[in-house]
């Protein structure tokens, strides 16, 4: 599997068709299986996602994440006229009719909305006030209301209501037009989201600070502990957090990534010039090796970040079992979810061998592997095949891809020893 993720994927298009149907089905089976685990371990469910933490990581992580937010605000302050005012890039109609969602038929200037339920599905959509009205004054006073909902959320007054407020407000901007936001943004409006789901208001905000001191003026004779949360928003922050990285690391797939030159070009585009000698000091940290560290520790990074997750299981399973607290179970249970374990990472490393066979080039990968080998990954995984020779005995290979690439595609050559495509069962 890990050959997959760091295969370069090729420009022309590749028929998937002749393996598409098993490896669906080897992830239904992967996803069965882990569903299977959590039947068997009911407590493991239970712990991962049911149970209450510790309110201070999140608190933090409010504070830091609001300050992103409202950074991110501020630096829009110089194009707020050009990008959302009608004096500017788009007047409220056009963009409502090419970025409105079902506004652009749900709502009229002259009439309203179509219905009182029409509202429902408007917000549901890509919903932005300014599809409703975009002069400069209106513009500039929904700015200072979302800067001033995302101050409250960073210092927690009203955690709840100003996160609310402050996602809505957020995306009132990126919903008006995509054209100046990237993925990055994405990932804001996304774990911004997810602060709704999130009691992050617990710890480190002056909603805990007045809780705590109204208790203590009404006779608490000891500081009030602060209240656990539930840990469920908090394992989808982390869940989301390794896929973003996982799939940004897989799809830096290009040459440029593997012979250590995507920084190099990164920094001198157009959009990254900052300073004058900026070519030439991305010229020597190259020519010293420096950036073609940085690009392949950058991919591996991302790649392998799901690893993190794993690393916070294990850490925690070795903590409890050294108090003694690691829930006991019968040896069944145990060795059925072993099992069941080997059988999930068992299906994503044979997709991830179908994926090396189908797009795996020799010489373009960091580690010299023969086309061969890496289809070494996808037979490991396969149920019976009749047979299937590694190498041609006449040297030659054959063309093409897909499921026959392993057997004979047609050399014509006096004793070739692959074997033909109509005898190879996979």
């Amino acid at each position: 599997m890990l050959a997959a993720l760091l295969a370069p994927a090729k420009a022309p298009a590749v028929d998937l068709s002749a393996h598409m149907s098993l490896a669906t089905g080897a992830l239904w089976l992967g996803l069965g299986c882990a569903l299977g685990f959590f039947l068997v371990r009911p407590e493991l469910w239970r712990r991962l996602w049911l149970e209450r933490v510790d309110p201070r990581p999140a608190g933090l992580f409010r504070i830091v994440f609001g300050v992103v937010v409202l950074w991110t605000l501020l630096d829009l302050i110089p194009l707020l006229r050009f990008l959302f005012t009608d004096e500017g890039l788009w007047l409220p109609a056009m963009a409502r009719k090419n970025y409105g969602g079902e506004l652009r038929r749900l709502w009229d200037p002259e009439h309203g909305f179509e219905s009182w339920w029409s509202v429902v599905p408007a917000l549901w959509a890509k919903f932005s006030l300014f599809h409703l009205r975009a002069d400069p004054a209106f513009v500039w006073a929904v700015f200072g209301l979302t800067c001033a909902s995302v101050t409250a959320m960073i210092l927690g007054v009203k955690t709840r209501l100003s996160t609310l407020l402050s996602w809505f407000l957020v995306n009132t901007f990126y919903s008006y037009s995509p054209v100046f936001y990237s993925g990055g943004d994405t990932v804001l409006r996304v774990f911004l989201f997810l602060g709704l789901l999130t009691r992050w208001g617990e710890a480190y905000s002056l909603d805990a600070w007045w809780r705590r001191k109204r208790e203590l003026l009404g006779g608490s004779v000891v500081v009030p502990a602060l209240r656990k949360i539930p840990a469920w928003p908090l394992r989808l922050m982390m869940l989301q957090l390794a896929i973003i990285y996982c799939a940004t690391g897989a799809l830096k797939s290009g040459l440029t990534w593997f012979d250590g030159t995507a920084l190099y070009y990164a920094l001198s585009l157009d959009h990254f010039y900052r300073h004058p000698v900026q070519i030439q000091i991305a010229t020597f940290l190259h020519w010293i090796g420096f950036l073609p560290l940085s690009t392949w520790v950058t991919k591996a990074w991302e790649t392998l970040f799901p690893l993190a997750l794993v690393g916070v299981a294990l850490r925690r399973f070795e903590r409890e079992m050294s108090a003694g607290t690691w829930p006991k179970v019968q040896a069944w249970r145990r060795l059925v979810s072993y099992a069941l374990i080997a059988a999930v990472v068992g299906v994503l490393a044979y997709v991830g061998g179908l994926t090396a066979w189908y797009y795996y080039s020799p010489g373009e990968a960091p580690v010299a592997l023969t086309r061969e080998q890496a289809q070494a990954l996808v037979v490991a995984g396969c149920s019976r095949s009749r047979r299937c020779c590694w190498a041609p005995t006449c040297g030659c290979e054959p063309a093409g891809r897909g499921p026959t690439r392993g057997c004979c595609g047609g050399c014509a050559a006096s004793g070739c020893g692959w074997a033909s495509a109509s005898s190879c069962t996979w």
